[in-house]
């Protein structure tokens, strides 16, 4: 008995030594991190009485009770009750705004950056680090193509803000993009992804993200990657129901997956190249703009 119990743990050993050995790497599963629905017990969440165009912070608060849990007999989980339909005294504040009059304004979000200034209200992300593989973090690598797409924006006219983990309260733009590296067990696995808000209630997001598509494989020549869960969809900035620091429901956005940083084709690009990885989102984010109407290519 004893021989098979040390065989058992001989065969643990190798199988972890592996996993470090061929990807150095670390995960959680596909769709992580601050994708994550934290399920804390304070649920209140403070709503903005006086509405201004592209508010950074709101000094003017009441708050709501919180969200109960559902009572119906459907089945329907609290997480359900996040994304439904607003309701008027919802739409009163965060229906469709006037837009100001100036340049097109976008929020480029690097994923995990600056997690150690979290507000309370996010404390569960301190921990959240993101991926980690062949010696490089997934904070890092976002950062550094986020700050690429913040000068290509800057360049074609746009007004642009690098945003870290924490979302400035009802964050309201007409564009805001968060950045991310993706991660697995299964090295072999390839590709991106980009997905809009589980509710969209700006009616833009979709056309957001079918601007970015193109350009972004076009560039990369990445493939797409259509494994998606509620949490990539769910990512907390875009769950202005819950979180203070999230993005104003009005603002278009869209959460990009730009490949996995546990591939090593995919981290090579991603690392080495982010100018490229860059212009594949920029160009995205430009053409949805012009479409829009809120910038001129002249």
């Amino acid at each position: 008995m004893k021989y098979f119990v040390f065989g058992a743990l001989v065969i643990v050993g190798i199988g972890i030594w592996w996993l470090n050995a061929a990807g150095q790497f670390s995960f959680r599963d596909s769709h992580n991190d601050e994708m994550e629905f934290i399920d804390d017990a304070d649920t209140t969440r403070s709503v903005i009485t006086e509405p201004t165009d592209y508010p950074e912070a709101s000094t003017s608060v009441t708050y709501l009770p919180p969200i109960p849990e559902p009572t119906n007999p459907d089945g329907r989980t609290r997480w359900a009750a996040y994304w439904e339909p607003m309701n008027a005294e919802e739409y009163a504040v965060y229906g469709p705004t006037t837009r100001p009059a100036g340049p097109p304004r976008v929020g480029i979000q690097a994923g995990h950056w600056q997690r150690e200034n979290l507000p309370n209200e996010l404390s569960g992300l301190t921990g959240s680090s993101g991926a980690t593989a062949g010696g490089y973090t997934e904070t890092e690598v976002n950062l550094a193509v986020a700050e690429e797409v913040v000068k290509l924006l800057t360049n074609a006219g746009i007004e642009v803000t690098l945003l870290p983990v924490t979302v400035p309260i009802d964050y309201l733009a007409d564009a805001f993009i968060s950045i991310h590296a993706d991660g697995n067990t299964d090295t072999s696995i390839s590709g991106f992804k980009i997905a809009p808000p589980r509710t969209d209630y700006s009616g833009k997001a979709q056309r957001l993200v079918d601007a970015m598509y193109p350009t972004y494989e076009q560039a990369t020549g990445l493939k797409r990657d259509e494994a998606f869960t509620r949490r990539m969809s769910g990512y907390y900035a875009f769950n202005w129901r819950r979180y203070d620091h999230a993005v104003h429901p009005q603002t278009p956005s869209a959460i990009v997956e730009m490949g996995f940083l546990t591939n090593a084709s995919d981290r090579t690009l991603m690392t080495t190249q982010p100018a490229l990885i860059a212009e594949g989102i920029a160009n995205g984010i430009i053409n949805y703009l012009t479409a829009e109407g809120l910038l001129t290519t002249e």
